[in-house]
């Protein structure tokens, strides 16, 4: 959407990482151009997914759309009501992706997606919101009772506990959280999350 830009999917999570950081109120300092550039990018993007759908969804899927973690961190980031508007379009009874979407080790990634449509939807529903955190929670329970993988569980708490944070006053958010922050701690022992970086930083964050 811009000149000079070149937009993949690698690249987007690079700005939005970036503009999470700036959010974060960190300075910018020598990356003045690199904060500038995201905000730029994001800004255009948003502007043109607005008229985009999802091509991932279970029901109605938009083959020319983006994918759902994309389109609902852009929402969420640049507080796109518009956008938000489309992820909760998107929402079919408790969900948005099919449930083979992803299989095997990355099964774990559907959780992770519908945590950040979740939070896009709180943008301007929260009643429905509040529905799919309670739904979210329930589903992540129930999947770290089968997997074994520590990246793979400390990402299904992570994002879990993400959605819980901004939830509404109408979601016991301090009670439903306590078993994950528990998961959280023995998984903080674990030599397998102690030499993956992102994943450490992430939960002690």
């Amino acid at each position: 959407p811009l000149h000079g830009y070149r937009v993949t999917y690698r690249l987007l999570d690079a700005y939005f990482i970036v503009l999470m950081i700036r959010q974060a109120g960190v300075e910018p300092g020598d990356a003045q151009s690199l904060f500038e550039r995201a905000e730029a990018l994001t800004a255009a993007l948003a502007r043109e997914w607005r008229s985009r759908g999802i091509y991932n969804l279970r029901e109605k899927p938009d083959p020319l759309g983006l994918a759902l973690d994309s389109y609902a961190i852009l929402a969420i980031l640049r507080g796109d009501t518009g956008m938000a508007r489309v992820v909760e379009a998107g929402l079919d009874g408790d969900g948005w992706l099919p449930a083979n979407f992803y299989s095997g080790g990355e099964s774990f990634r559907r959780l992770a997606d519908e945590s950040w449509a979740t939070r896009a939807v709180l943008l301007v529903s929260p009643e429905q919101g509040a529905r799919m955190v309670q739904v979210l929670h329930d589903e992540t329970i129930q999947a770290l009772q089968s997997e074994k993988d520590p990246l793979a569980r400390a990402n299904l708490v992570i994002h879990a506990l993400l959605a819980l944070e901004v939830a509404p006053p109408s979601i016991p958010a301090k009670e439903l959280g306590a078993p994950l922050r528990e998961q959280a701690l023995v998984l903080l022992k674990d030599p397998a999350i102690l030499s993956h970086t992102l994943t450490l930083a992430d939960l002690l964050g």
